[in-house]
């Protein structure tokens, strides 16, 4: 791939669209390794967003039957400088919603008999960078963003989410994958700090969930992650 897989439009809630294979034999294969979109990262450093699948706003959406990788050439996974100066933002699946201007929810996914391996993604935590900037690398990522005028995520900390309303992924089935080697982590799913954070303002249960939109009804079963042969990897999920 020159630039990611990203098919328009959304299905329905009995008609989902299909991402996959189809007849006999292997998994297709993605790579994501030769694309590379430069933007500035929260210290004016810049970086290079690749995804091998992106969806964006879209729901009532299968995924399966892929195999999905992104690592450039000569990566190990073997702690050094050189191999430290391989790691991009990278993802393999990149699932995001947001910039609506009024609240939405976006529903149905069902990824399943997926072989996600080798996303080779930066390690940014949340006590280096903070709860919007940091794990936004994955095998697989469901996340809530605002774009930017050069239609990448604007990345700070936090998010100014001015002028936008709430938005949240609903329905969300992950089952019977295999993610090995992918880093920060095999399956992470973000909302923004804006509408994610729930204030404590008291002992429970007196909590204030005013302004607390968080992702509901996510489903993750039956798959197998292993991060052993990446020193970089972080989190499976």
């Amino acid at each position: 791939l020159t630039e990611a897989l990203h098919p328009k439009g959304s299905g329905e809630e009995d008609k989902h669209i299909v991402i996959g294979a189809y007849g006999s034999g292997a998994k297709p294969k993605f790579s994501a390794k030769n694309i590379g979109i430069p933007w500035t990262f929260t210290d004016g450093s810049t970086r290079y967003a690749s995804d091998a699948l992106y969806l964006e706003n879209q729901e009532y959406i299968e995924i399966r039957d892929l195999e999905i990788s992104n690592k450039p050439e000569g990566y190990t996974g073997q702690e050094s400088s050189t191999q430290a100066a391989m790691r991009k933002d990278r993802r393999g699946i990149h699932i995001v919603g947001g910039n609506n201007t009024t609240q939405t929810e976006l529903n149905g996914f069902w990824l399943h008999d997926l072989y996600i391996h080798d996303v080779v993604g930066e390690a940014n935590g949340v006590s280096g960078t903070g709860w919007d900037p940091s794990k936004r690398t994955a095998g697989i990522l469901f996340e809530i963003i605002v774009k930017g005028s050069n239609g990448l995520p604007v990345v700070a900390n936090p998010v100014d989410v001015t002028g936008y309303q709430p938005t949240w992924f609903a329905d969300v089935t992950i089952e019977q994958n295999v993610l090995i080697d992918n880093s920060f982590g095999g399956i992470i799913v973000k909302q923004l700090e804006a509408w994610g954070a729930r204030q404590d303002t008291g002992s429970a249960p007196s909590y204030d969930y005013a302004g607390w939109y968080p992702n509901k009804r996510f489903t993750i079963q039956d798959n197998y992650l292993d991060h052993d042969g990446s020193e970089y990897a972080a989190d499976t999920i």
